[in-house]
């Protein structure tokens, strides 16, 4: 968990604490600052697959966020839509209106749209749609079998639409590869494989949040955000 020092709301503060820090640092073009509260939130892709993006390299790119737009062909008064669900995942549009205040500085717009589960999976479903200038609101979880983790990188299972041969066949492989040692060198190319190509750019990352009471003991949450009970009793 990151400390107070470092992290955008510090314990027991709200979400409109958070706006205010972050308005506040923005106008002020704090972007030391900034960096420091916010570069662990983001990952980059470089030669050498997904990293975490460090916070000197954040804060030289601060400044030049409109000329990097720029550098990508991004014209001035472009939309982009934040693709969610609605009556769900509240958290997603926190995250969304964070970026859509940012956006707003430098001449960029992001129409923040939610709809039902059935209209927002016809946005990219069935795989191969094109759907230019949105991010789609989704998580990448990973289960404890890494198997079926990685299989959330093929073709039809990531909205992102990227498809290399090479992992295909290593996803379809592993199930089948009872040697452990030799399984695992399969999930190592497929890793790299995924981690040098990044076909995700992860923007915000979150975590489920439970809350219990103390005397509750036993209760867990497992890699996709499920709760267990299983095992749970109360101690009071």
């Amino acid at each position: 968990m990151p400390s107070e020092n470092s992290s955008p709301m510090a314990p027991g503060g709200s979400m409109a604490e958070l706006f205010r820090r972050f308005e506040a640092q923005t106008a002020a073009g704090d972007a030391e600052r900034l960096a420091a509260f916010y570069a662990p939130a983001f990952l980059m892709a470089g030669p050498a697959g997904a990293q975490v993006v460090k916070a000197g390299d954040l804060a030289a790119a601060i400044p030049k966020r409109r000329q990097l737009f720029d550098a990508a062909g991004v014209k001035q008064g472009t939309t982009f839509n934040f693709w969610a669900l609605a009556g769900r995942r509240d958290e997603w549009i926190t995250m969304a209106q964070i970026l859509q205040q940012d956006l707003q500085k430098i001449g960029l717009n992001l129409s923040i749209q939610r709809s039902d589960v059935s209209t927002w999976l016809a946005k990219f479903f069935p795989a191969g749609k094109r759907y230019p200038n949105t991010i789609i609101a989704n998580y990448f979880s990973m289960p404890p079998n890494p198997t079926y983790a990685l299989k959330q990188g093929q073709f039809g299972s990531c909205e992102c639409n990227w498809k290399n041969t090479t992992f295909e066949s290593l996803a379809l492989k592993a199930p089948g590869v009872v040697d452990l040692p030799e399984r695992q060198k399969v999930y190592n190319t497929m890793q790299q494989i995924f981690s040098s190509y990044a076909p995700v750019m992860v923007i915000a990352h979150q975590t489920n949040i439970v809350a219990h009471q103390r005397s509750v003991q036993n209760a867990w949450e497992d890699a996709q955000g499920n709760v267990h009970l299983e095992e749970a009793r109360n101690s009071g």
